[in-house]
């Protein structure tokens, strides 16, 4: 089955997340001033030209620090420390999830 990506677009815009459309098989955005003009109609117009684009989400407060290796992931821990903070791991790393200090980039 084809992975529709406007489906899945509609179902987390639904849920109330900003979608950003990236490059296909990338984790850069596709449109410029991503962060900061975020609209429904053009992104998902963004998508249906593009329907192999990958997708992200605009957290808006949450900055999601990713280390893509053990070394890469080690550093981040060592910069952390004992500090808890919320984890996941995907299928290449683990990312960390912070609240931003200035979340009006």
């Amino acid at each position: 089955m084809l992975f529709n990506i406007l489906k899945h677009y509609d179902i987390l815009t639904k849920y109330g997340f900003k979608v950003i459309p990236l490059h296909e098989n990338s984790k850069v955005p596709i449109c410029k001033g991503w962060n900061k003009n975020w609209n429904y109609e053009s992104n998902r117009s963004v998508l249906e030209k593009n329907p192999k684009s990958n997708i992200g989400l605009l957290l808006g407060s949450i900055i999601d620090v990713e280390g893509d290796t053990k070394e890469a992931n080690d550093l981040i821990c060592d910069c952390i420390g004992d500090k808890s903070h919320p984890c996941y791991i995907s299928n290449r790393s683990i990312h960390h999830l912070f609240l931003s200090p200035s979340p009006n980039f």
